[in-house]
């Protein structure tokens, strides 16, 4: 048997137990906010290889042009050096 139903009153022991189970109901309850709507799976990420296959095509392009206008690949490698 409970304490409050034995005596038909509240004592202090009985009136802490109650409030301090009510509070930690309230507190569970208020720990969990609802999201106000569901969350978008994010779209999936493509991979378009073009624009890098451009781009390395016209590295390739400028540097066979340089090569038809320097003969001596010295001045080449030491440029390539400098520029990293």
């Amino acid at each position: 048997m409970s304490e409050l139903s034995k005596t038909k009153e509240m004592n202090r022991r009985a009136f802490f137990r109650l409030t301090g189970a009510a509070l930690a109901a309230l507190t569970a309850a208020g720990c969990v906010p609802v999201p106000p709507k569901p969350v978008e799976p994010t779209p999936p990420v493509t991979f378009n290889p073009e624009p890098i296959a451009e781009a390395l095509k016209k590295i390739e392009n400028t540097k066979s042009e340089i090569e038809r206008f320097i003969p001596d690949k010295t001045y080449l490698d030491e440029a390539a050096k400098l520029s990293i």
